[in-house]
């Protein structure tokens, strides 16, 4: 099921090269997107725009696969970790109203913690990972109950009680839920509200984001796309997942068009003033423009066919049955946002296809590593595509998010020693991953239940 919706609003300058060529560049990307599609790649919505003008958005599959509902460009997605960029932008909001700062000791705003880290931890570090606090999993000694219910305040605040630092602070990066909750305890403190309320007041309201929210565990929502999992049987409904397991850090459902608006607003400066919000995007890790800002991965694309780089301001979000994925391309005014209702879907590679159309070149689906990997049958096979990978890398596409769900269907179906295999070469490529430890030991203690 899909249906394909263009506007354009032609006469405006900055529009007039994807203009030209938005024949080409529509077909070109539904061209794409149903060939992912009709391969069990996407299952989702897209959306293509420049400045304010969408250039191209499009539906693909089903909101409600068992009753044939189709999903529409107004369906609600869970958007996961993309909620780490709302939190960040609460917290400059309060920075420019100066009830707090990027760089005096948490402690200050959270005096009730009786444990020494927390002075040598800035708001600098939570929200750009850098702080050296351990992973939710570590926290709770492995018990991952937590990712089916709510964690509340007085959670966080017992866990860091006894807690000690991965890291020293600002030492070096590493990705992790604890941080951004840890931030909504802070907002909600300051503003002496609930973060839901907090958000919606200070964000969704303002700007007329009507579509999005923050999912409350048991909430019936209008138009919601319903949550799968992309088995290697087909398609089957996602396991129980609280959405808000990690406030602050995940939780928000949305649509195309209210993230758009969300896009607008940070080009335009509708919240934060220019100087905060250009912080917001400034990388803290890795090099200069490779890394993480405040809520967001900024980096780049290169092209091999004339070696021309864009840069990109960019977060994913990745959940059991939900991934979603928004891209902003400053220097064109441009924003990418992919939805989808099925887990592990590969919308990076989905998305880099699609910015290979923009500028001009024909779309080419690289190998997915997943998909190879999951196709042996022997470890011996799992090191040759190992092998193969490392011989020519630019062959492949590999996701995280992807090589987390393969570890745990082989792991949660009995194949110990395939699934055992994958994990180590997907830990060889992600060596401070939180998630591939945690879906691995997720898939093993359910395992044990059976």
């Amino acid at each position: 099921m899909k249906r394909t919706l263009i506007l354009l609003v032609a006469g405006l300058a900055s529009l007039t090269t994807l203009i030209g060529q938005n024949s080409r560049l529509v077909s070109s990307i539904d061209s794409l997107l149903d060939h992912c599609h009709n391969n069990r790649l996407f299952n989702g919505v897209a959306l293509v725009a420049q400045g304010d003008s969408v250039l191209f958005e499009s539906t693909y599959g089903y909101a409600v696969m068992e009753w044939d509902i189709p999903l529409t460009i107004d369906t609600k997605f869970r958007i996961a970790s993309c909620t780490k960029q709302f939190t960040a932008m609460l917290i400059m909001q309060l920075v420019a109203e100066k009830k707090i700062q990027l760089h005096v000791p948490i402690a200050t705003y959270l005096p009730e913690i009786k444990n020494s880290i927390v002075d040598s931890i800035s708001i600098h570090h939570l929200l750009s990972h850098t702080s050296g606090l351990p992973s939710w999993k570590k926290l709770a000694n492995g018990d991952l109950s937590y990712w089916y219910s709510d964690i509340s305040k007085n959670d966080i605040m017992t866990k860091l009680e006894s807690s000690k630092l991965a890291f020293s602070p600002g030492s070096r990066f590493q990705y992790g839920s604890i941080g951004y909750p840890l931030l909504s305890v802070i907002i909600s403190s300051i503003d002496k509200s609930p973060y839901p309320e907090v958000l919606n007041q200070r964000i969704l309201q303002p700007l007329a984001m009507n579509n999005s929210g923050y999912n409350q565990i048991y909430e019936l929502k209008k138009n919601y796309a319903f949550a799968y999992e992309n088995w290697d049987f087909g398609y089957n409904v996602s396991e129980f997942y609280n959405p808000s397991h990690a406030i602050g850090a995940s939780g928000m459902y949305s649509t195309l068009h209210d993230l758009l608006t969300w896009s607008r607003a940070l080009t335009k400066n509708v919240l934060l003033n220019d100087s905060l919000t250009q912080l917001m995007f400034t990388p803290v890790t890795y090099r200069h423009y490779e890394g993480y800002g405040y809520g967001w991965y900024i980096g780049h694309y290169e092209f091999a066919e004339n070696g021309k780089r864009i840069y990109y301001q960019q977060h994913s979000g990745g959940m059991p049955g939900h991934t979603s994925l928004i891209t902003r391309i400053p220097e064109k005014e441009l924003t990418v946002v992919l939805l989808n209702n099925t887990g592990h879907a590969r919308l990076e590679l989905i998305n880099y296809e699609m910015l290979r159309i923009i500028e001009g070149f024909q779309w080419e689906m690289r190998k997915s590593l997943g998909v190879e990997l999951n196709r042996c049958q022997t470890v011996e096979q799992i090191r040759q595509v190992e092998k193969e990978f490392y011989i020519n890398e630019e062959a492949y596409f590999e996701g995280e998010n992807e090589l987390c769900g393969l570890v745990y269907n082989k792991l949660r179906a009995g194949e110990n020693e395939l699934g055992e295999a994958i994990y180590r070469f997907a830990i060889d490529l992600y060596p401070n991953s939180v998630s591939l430890p945690a879906y691995r030991d997720s898939a093993l203690q359910k395992r044990q239940i059976q």
